[in-house]
């Protein structure tokens, strides 16, 4: 006899929002340790390739019950290549998708100071945006089931709502390089990301950006992370 498993969320022990997941990328250190935690973990290890802000491994992220959206705080210093990769697929590997190992694979990345998103299979494996000059010093992304915003604190807003966006389940981040390598893609690296923080929120990205609009909504909850 199979026996279903339930997770039940009671409203009052639901927090406005976590506490920050943050690795630090020019030497490694980690707080709230990604590994201790159910929500954040390593699927590779940081590894150094020499030089500031270089250090590349891969995270799984795995919303808690009562989250209804992620967010990324970011800090680079001359974001090169693939500083960065988002994606729900673990095999992910930067420009639309994952060689069809799931319909579930949209992503978002860096390419130099581009910031690329794509949609899944499900909504066709488009671009759904390419914005050049993006990728500077900070960048905030926040994702929601279908639903994502972007701010780079420098002029730069992105807010969208489209079924080819993320499903919200487990999702995937590259530091410093793609989420996979498995499809030919090791050269898929980068540099230039120096630190991430990542916390959950109860509201969803379209109640925030409802709520606060743009700017506001960009600074809601923690706000820039610091520099390391």
């Amino acid at each position: 006899k199979n026996v279903s498993t339930f997770v039940i969320c009671y409203p009052a022990t639901q927090p406005v929002s976590s506490a920050a997941y943050c690795v630090d990328l020019t030497t490694g250190r980690t707080s709230v340790l990604p590994g201790d935690t159910p929500e954040v973990m390593w699927t590779k290890r940081p590894t150094s390739t020499g030089g500031r802000c270089s250090l590349q491994g891969v995270l799984k992220i795995t919303p808690p019950c009562w989250a209804k959206s992620v967010s990324f705080h970011m800090n680079f210093e001359k974001s090169r290549l693939y500083s960065f990769n988002i994606g729900d697929s673990p095999t992910n590997n930067g420009w639309a998708g994952d060689s069809g190992s799931t319909r579930q694979d949209a992503e978002i990345h860096s390419y130099n100071e581009y910031l690329k998103v794509f949609r899944s299979d499900v909504g066709g494996s488009s671009c759904l945006t390419s914005n050049q000059n993006t990728v500077k010093t900070a960048m905030l992304i926040r994702l929601s089931k279908m639903q994502m915003y972007a701010t780079n604190y420098e002029g730069f807003d992105y807010y969208k709502q489209d079924r080819g966006l993320f499903a919200f389940d487990t999702m995937y981040m590259g530091l410093n390089r793609v989420v996979s390598y498995i499809y030919g893609s090791s050269s898929r690296t980068g540099r230039g990301l120096c630190s991430v923080c990542i916390y959950f929120l109860k509201d969803s990205v379209r109640d925030l950006h409802q709520r606060y609009g743009g700017t506001r909504h960009g600074s809601f909850g923690t706000g820039p992370m610091p520099r390391p």
